[in-house]
């Protein structure tokens, strides 16, 4: 019998600690919480959340960092039979405001190291009354309640709303374990495996894949902060703890590649998996970061959403990275219990290589259902169960996957339908540009929105020239340019708490003016998409 074996989150923890409560669960600030010491967290945590009045089913919103308090306060959540609201700490008072009203929560869950500025933001809203402190380390005699059922909702994973405004996925126990389950057995897990991570627990890939899969399972997990200085701990910590997985979003390897000099100074030799997903993953990423740290054997990309728990397809531990002919990276095969299919333009479902459409996925790690949407709920899955991800991709013969990209960001043109990454993707490649953006507006205009150094605004030559070269470097890469290049300055482009661009936001802002360009190209006049 393992964790795994139980029906719910609290009954898979409580097993865990009560087999090792004296093993190493975690590694933080370089201080090891033992699994008793986080249980004794949790329980103090769930004391205070019951002197609060939370119940069973009620929505606690989890607005902490990666550390011991954001996991004690997720586990007392669990305890209580409450549904925690993971939060970026970030969060601005309109995204809290939001979440709060959404989720009907009955608390917020903040931390003495909460910023001073960010505090006094949280403190200045009319969700004020609901913000209540919380501690790892703090000294409050536990009181626990009856945890929830096991078909119930184990937590509410907000989408990042890259697409559209945010929607609660509600994910259920036997969900979470399952997936965990899948993905456990697809990487080949050993009893020395020890886990890295500095991903935000808040988001589904670093809660799930690097929070609770270690922590029930018996590994190790050593965790970093979402600061500016935690690359360089996470990768020097990979080396003086010999961690042997870990996981990064495509563009922390590209700021990887970017600013560290020495790569020497980082040995990486340690990893066998480094998984590698959250985002479109690109080749030139994978190849100058394996080549750099000697890691291109150990990089697994995946595929996955909160609607799926987490993981729908992973690189098998024992086989290499694959690239198709158009340069495009392969996000791997489907976890087992998983099955894909491919939405073709006659509206069938298929698995037939290389036909392009929608994703459609079968898993038993489906959500409950968007919280508080029953018509939204039941239009996500077809009429076989199947999860329509709104993503488009295409299978190889041997069943790995290819992502194209979000079908509601698509460019039209003539008929034809284009990727926005391929565009993305060509004028990343310029040094000159850090950013880059390309939404097709109302009018049929396809802009590419392009942040760039402050002082290279002024320099219209420049510009112009940096312009045409990207056009022609896009039209080789994507069959398609831009009608318009507009260059703006650092942080224009909107992201999500997790860095994903926000497409739809970033055509709103430039439909109705928010968003102007420093310096733009004359607009060509757009051949109307059929």
């Amino acid at each position: 019998m393992n964790a795994l074996d139980h029906r719910t989150l609290a009954d898979a923890w409580a097993w865990r600690v009560d087999q090792t409560p004296h093993r190493t669960a975690l590694i933080f600030d370089e201080q090891p919480w033992r699994y008793r010491d986080l249980a004794v967290a949790a329980g103090g945590i769930a004391g205070r959340l019951a002197d609060h009045g939370v119940t069973a089913g009620e929505r606690v919103i989890l607005l902490l960092d990666n550390g011991p308090t954001f996991i004690a306060a997720f586990l007392a959540c669990q305890q209580l039979g409450a549904i925690p609201v993971p939060a970026s700490p970030r969060s601005g008072a309109e995204r809290m405001a939001y979440l709060c009203r959404d989720a009907g929560a009955r608390l917020i869950l903040i931390e003495p190291a909460l910023g001073a500025r960010h505090r006094a933001l949280h403190q200045a809203q009319p969700y004020a009354p609901l913000l209540l402190e919380v501690a790892a380390g703090a000294d409050h005699p536990p009181r626990v309640a009856a945890a929830a059922p096991a078909g119930a909702c184990a937590f509410i994973q907000y989408t990042s709303g890259s697409t559209g405004d945010a929607k609660g996925v509600m994910i259920g126990h036997d969900a979470v374990l399952e997936n965990i389950r899948a993905f456990a057995a697809h990487m080949a897990l050993a009893d020395g495996d020890l886990f890295a991570s500095l991903l935000p627990l808040f988001h589904d890939m670093g809660l799930v894949c690097f929070g609770l899969a270690p922590l029930l399972l018996g590994h190790p997990l050593l965790l970093y902060r979402q600061d500016a200085t935690s690359l360089y701990a996470w990768l020097g910590g990979i080396g003086r703890h010999r961690a042997t997985i870990s996981g990064a979003p495509d563009s922390l390897l590209q700021i990887a590649n970017r600013v560290v000099a020495e790569p020497a100074d980082y040995p990486l030799d340690s990893l066998r998996l480094l998984i590698c997903g959250s985002e479109p993953v690109r080749r030139d990423s994978i190849d100058t970061f394996g080549a750099r740290f000697g890691v291109r054997h150990a990089i697994k990309p995946a595929y996955g959403m909160a609607e799926l728990t987490l993981c729908a397809t992973l690189t098998p531990h024992d086989a290499a990275c694959r690239v198709d002919a158009q340069g495009r990276v392969a996000s791997g095969r489907a976890v087992p219990g998983v099955e894909l299919w491919v939405r073709g333009a006659d509206g069938r479902a298929t698995r037939q290589p290389g036909v392009s459409g929608e994703i459609l996925v079968a898993s038993p790690s489906r959500m409950l259902g968007y919280w508080q949407r029953p018509q939204a709920s039941a239009a996500a899955f077809d009429e076989a169960g199947r999860l329509a991800t709104g993503d488009v991709g295409c299978l190889d013969a041997d069943g790995w996957l290819y992502v194209v990209g979000r079908s509601k960001n698509l460019l039209i043109r003539g008929g034809e339908k284009y990727n926005p990454h391929d565009i993305e993707q060509a004028a990343q490649a310029f040094d000159a540009v850090r950013r880059a953006g390309v939404v097709q507006t109302a009018d049929g205009r396809i802009v590419a929105v392009l942040e760039t150094d402050r002082l290279l605004l002024g320099d219209a030559a420049a510009l112009g020239e940096l312009a045409a070269a990207l056009r022609r470097a896009a039209h080789q890469r994507a069959g398609i340019a831009p009608d318009a290049c507009w260059f703006v300055p650092g942080g224009a482009i909107p992201l999500t708490e997790n860095g994903k661009m926000q497409h739809a936001a970033l055509r709103r802002r430039i439909e109705c003016g928010e968003l102007t360009p420093a310096w733009c190209d004359t607009p060509r006049e757009p051949a109307h998409a059929a």
